[in-house]
């Protein structure tokens, strides 16, 4: 019996099919690709130099010019998953001003929020849904996303704002957040980009009918947008 063979037409929608990536597969890669991603924000950070105002400008070239040992830590002041947007939400509602806060996948399914004061919730997630949340007593070394509180305001408008603009897609939360900091009162830089771990397929895990797919980055003066750089299609 001869093996079915599929049709053009199916080929065509598995190949245009989004394929998000899970939790996990997000949280390993952030964790074991640090270089990397220092790498790519230096990148991203000297691709964007041209486009942005003046102060940021000398910002980023003084960043630039900096040694790797200098960047390694202090490159990004808040880096944070889109998937962990909620879990930030909910921590902040329960816990008013944490100075720095950290989110842990522990699978697809659970993940450990908590701060350096030592509060702690574990939460159980369905369909990137908060399922249960409960106060907890686990201690970690372990983040993919840390937000300082200082940088709460400016990511917290700018992700409204880009989720509004997109429609409140379903794949939101395979984009990523950083947050840079030069110093200038409450002006942040926020800049959200898609999150890509297969080369061969860039995208093959974000709906690219949505509009600024490929990216955006923001100057914020505290809620308000100063500045708007989009990347790629928007």
């Amino acid at each position: 019996m001869a093996a079915h063979r599929p049709g053009k037409r199916q080929l065509k929608r598995e190949r245009e099919a989004v394929r998000p990536y899970s939790r996990s597969q997000l949280a390993n890669d952030q964790r074991q690709q640090s270089e990397l991603h220092r790498q790519m924000t230096l990148a991203h950070l000297q691709w964007l130099q041209p486009h942005l105002p003046p102060d940021w400008r000398r910002w980023s070239q003084q960043v630039l010019q900096q040694d790797a040992a200098d960047t390694r830590h202090g490159l990004c002041c808040s880096a944070v998953l889109g998937m962990d947007m909620p879990l930030l939400q909910r921590f902040m509602q329960v816990i008013p001003a944490p100075d720095k806060l950290y989110v842990h996948s522990l699978s697809d399914t659970e993940a450990l929020v908590f701060d350096n004061a030592g509060h702690a919730f574990a939460a159980r997630l369905q369909q990137a849904q908060i399922a249960d949340w409960q106060t907890s007593a686990a201690q970690t070394t372990e983040f993919e996303t840390r937000l300082r509180a200082v940088d709460a305001t400016a990511l917290h408008a700018a992700w409204q704002q880009f989720s509004d603009e997109m429609d409140q897609p379903v794949n939101l939360g395979q984009f990523g957040i950083q947050v840079f900091d030069a110093g200038l009162d409450e002006q942040r830089l926020v800049c959200i980009s898609p999150i890509t771990l297969d080369w061969m397929e860039h995208y093959c895990n974000i709906d690219t009918n949505c509009r600024w797919f490929n990216g955006v980055s923001r100057i914020m003066d505290g809620a308000e947008i100063a500045h708007t750089m989009s990347h790629g299609r928007d």
